[in-house]
């Protein structure tokens, strides 16, 4: 495997995405090179998204149970993103 096959960790690759963009912003850029650069821009944006799904999955939050007893459980996207019920709590 060449150094440019490599697989990006994510800082990395948000790196080449920034040097994707600074490309493409260059409005001399030939049709054939900015589409190029843009599938590049895919795919390293999957990567991306690949790696935070990844981080996603390993963030756990530390929940306590009872009074100095504390469990892990995993991290719940869902009611972490969304905990303002407008219920009324009479």
């Amino acid at each position: 495997m060449t150094e440019a096959e490599k697989p990006l960790n994510f800082e990395q690759a948000v790196k080449r995405l920034e040097e994707i963009v600074r490309a493409l912003d260059d409005q001399t850029l030939p049709l054939d090179a900015a589409l190029a650069l843009f599938e590049e821009g895919i795919l390293v944006s999957r990567q991306c998204a690949a790696h935070l799904e990844v981080a996603r999955a390993r963030v756990e939050k530390l929940v306590e149970q009872a009074p100095g007893v504390f469990s892990l459980e995993a991290f719940d996207q869902e009611t972490s993103a969304g905990d303002t019920d407008d219920e009324d709590e009479e």
